[in-house]
């Protein structure tokens, strides 16, 4: 009889707790990159690349039922790279750009990852934190590579807009088919280095999203100190296969204007493998002195995914970029990446 008690009072007592839920991905890949600078210099390195495929991490979840159909519910995110030493600089050529990349820490660490604690209920959900973006949904379901290597995310795709300091993100559920996500960040207290109408200004980001039968679509605007950026995506399936395509046009703050498109499409060969591709063109529509600039990049990604379990993958990774009119040694005209890679997940 005690024992029952005890167990009794055991269950009660767990069932009083949030739900904390632990989960993760490792994701390094051997990697071979070629580099070409504007002067035609080649560089050829290999190495130990992280997140080729997903995001290494490792994410705790908690959902707490406050009855009536009202949950609470929080999520941290620690983004880490099992690949790189502390004090190591990854490739001199390892940015689009032609700038050295910063060192990278092999240390669990916040990383970027994405925070936030909120309600959600039957008619949708608020977060406070940084939650993902509604862009980061249209600009990710672009192409079946998502955000990692050979989907042009944050180059050729446009800038990236992947989570926002000190926002409030706000998710309707479902009808329809449809839903909608309107995100909006407060930015930083002004001081000695920002001011309101810099870094400090607020930031709006709105997406509107449609999934039914074989079709998924999506919108998104994003504007916050004088830039601007709308992103499109559709992804239809036919049998085996998902299409997909995108576009986006930007303004940025210096008066800089750019539009982009890709076409993109996914095989499921088996239940275990499965082969994708990207085609994509960024278009640099700035006049200089009533004169396009014409730095236009265009990538071309290739993939392979064999599922050897439910949580193991291991794949195939290349990618080919190109920029146009570079001509300086210090910048990249050309960058060809091939990754052979392993993504455990728990």
């Amino acid at each position: 009889m005690k024992k029952t008690l005890i167990a009794i009072a055991a269950v009660a007592a767990t069932s009083a707790f949030a739900q904390v839920q632990i989960t993760g991905t490792f994701d390094p890949s051997y990697a071979m990159t070629k580099t070409t600078a504007g002067d035609n210099t080649a560089v050829s390195q290999s190495l130990i690349r992280n997140n080729s495929r997903g995001t290494t991490n490792f994410t705790f979840r908690i959902n707490e039922d406050l009855g009536g159909g009202l949950k609470a519910i929080a999520l941290a995110e620690f983004d880490f790279n099992a690949g790189v030493n502390t004090n190591q600089n990854v490739n001199v050529y390892a940015g689009f750009t032609g700038a050295a990349s910063a060192p990278q820490n092999n240390v669990m660490g916040s990383g970027g990852g994405e925070v936030f604690t909120g309600l959600s209920g039957s008619m949708g959900s608020i977060k406070l934190g940084t939650a993902n973006t509604p862009s980061l949904s249209t600009q990710a379901g672009r192409q079946p590579f998502g955000t990692k290597m050979g989907g042009g995310f944050g180059t050729t795709m446009g800038s990236s807009h992947v989570r926002e300091s000190s926002s409030i993100v706000l998710a309707s559920n479902v009808y329809s088919g449809f839903s909608a996500v309107v995100g909006n960040s407060r930015g930083t207290n002004p001081d000695a280095t920002t001011t309101l109408l810099g870094t400090a200004g607020s930031k709006n980001d709105v997406g509107l999203f449609y999934a039914a039968g074989p079709v998924r679509a999506g919108a998104s605007y994003f504007s916050g100190n004088g830039n601007g950026q709308q992103t499109y995506f559709a992804q239809y399936d036919i049998g085996a296969a998902t299409i997909f395509a995108g576009m986006q046009n930007e303004k940025l703050a210096g008066l800089e204007q750019n539009s982009g498109y890709n076409i993109a499409t996914k095989y499921a060969l088996s239940g275990t493998t499965s082969v994708m591709a990207n085609l994509g063109k960024l278009t640099d529509k700035t006049l200089t002195a009533g004169v396009l600039n014409g730095q236009n990049q265009k990538i071309s990604g290739l993939g392979l995914d064999y599922a050897l379990s439910k949580m193991t993958t291991a794949y195939v990774r290349y990618e080919n970029r190109v920029n146009d009119n570079v001509v300086l040694a210090t910048k990249v005209k050309s960058q060809s990446t091939t990754a052979f890679g392993l993504m455990v997940n728990f």
